[in-house]
């Protein structure tokens, strides 16, 4: 009894239990996708980068709105002025000449510093592997060729060292 014109699956049973089945399938695989130690870290990092976005040019643009020679005048810029700086870029064209801007582009650099380190801590625990995932050798590593016989020769030389040295206390 299918229509050939829709190839849309026909529901057997209830289909609220089988989209909840599909959406639980879907979190465990999203789940399976996410970062080792991540716990939902990105997604809280990528919010303060947000708030400090928007904070900061809304700020920067208050204080710039009260001079005449401030060359961040509207919001676009203020937005553009954060997001160079927070990236720690800092092209130039725009920047505050306020006293109160300047403060406020203080706490961006600060803030842009920390999320640049805070980036590269992600890249280094995508790239390195974590010390429980480590393998551990079943058995020791196999010595290098010949290095038996030479450590034979050691323990002869020693051997015939310390019998010289007895000759000589002896004498």
């Amino acid at each position: 009894m299918s229509n050939t014109n829709y190839p849309l699956p026909i529901w057997v049973g209830d289909p609220l239990n089988e989209n909840e089945a599909r959406i639980e399938q879907f979190r465990s695989e999203v789940d399976g996708l996410k970062l080792r130690g991540s716990s939902g870290q990105g997604e809280q990092r990528l919010l303060v980068v947000g708030v400090v976005l928007m904070v900061s040019s809304i700020l920067v643009l208050f204080f710039e709105s009260q001079s005449e020679d401030a060359n961040i005048v509207n919001g676009g810029d203020a937005l553009w002025w954060a997001f160079v700086t927070i990236t720690t870029v800092g092209y130039g064209d725009r920047y505050p000449v306020t006293p109160g801007g300047r403060v406020t582009a203080v706490f961006v650099m600060f803030s842009g510093v920390g999320i640049i380190g805070a980036l590269a801590s992600i890249l280094a625990s995508i790239l390195l592997p974590q010390p429980n995932e480590m393998e551990e050798p079943d058995e020791p590593p196999a010595p290098p060729p010949g290095i038996e016989q030479e450590l034979a020769a050691v323990k002869q030389e020693l051997s015939a060292l310390r019998g010289l040295l007895e000759k000589q206390k002896g004498a």
